[in-house]
């Protein structure tokens, strides 16, 4: 179920390549793995905001987050918990679960059930990979204008 599983449609790398400055919640209780993704999430281009704490997350959720990156098991309040607290204010908010427990757990099974789940990513690839499963509802419109609107003069 980790990893490699085919979870929503993946999207090519190409379409993460540009984000538009999209803002990116990582939600991650160890201080070290979230400043990595922070680190990682800027390489890319995108806008990343951290909360080591799911109850500080909910704070940070409004519509100028694109996306959210959570752990699934922290103190308090765990990952599934946050999507699913997210997701009564930001319906179709896409989310992905990075975890440090491989093991296929109930919480585990239901996190699936909400969003991608992965192994802790450590390299751009990996993260580029993630991206592409999440960001295929949220690669900026200005790319592909609708076709109903007129072109601006």
């Amino acid at each position: 179920m980790l990893a490699d599983a085919p979870i929503g449609q993946v999207a090519p790398v190409g379409m993460v390549e540009s984000p538009g400055k999209a803002r990116v919640l990582v939600v991650d209780d160890q201080r070290e793995f979230a400043y990595l993704l922070f680190r990682l999430l800027e390489r890319l281009g995108f806008e990343p905001v951290i909360a080591f704490d799911p109850s500080d997350a909910l704070e940070l959720v409004d519509h100028s987050v694109a996306a959210v990156i959570t752990d699934i098991e922290m103190p308090g309040m765990n990952g599934v918990e946050l999507v699913e607290r997210i997701r009564q204010r930001h319906r179709g908010m896409p989310v992905a679960f990075c975890t440090g427990s491989p093991t296929e757990s109930d919480l585990v099974r239901k996190a699936a059930s909400l969003g991608p789940v992965h192994s802790k990513v450590s390299s751009l690839a990996q993260l580029r990979e993630l991206l592409g499963r999440l960001l295929v509802v949220v690669e900026p419109t200005k790319r592909r204008p609708d076709p109903l609107t007129p072109p601006s003069s």
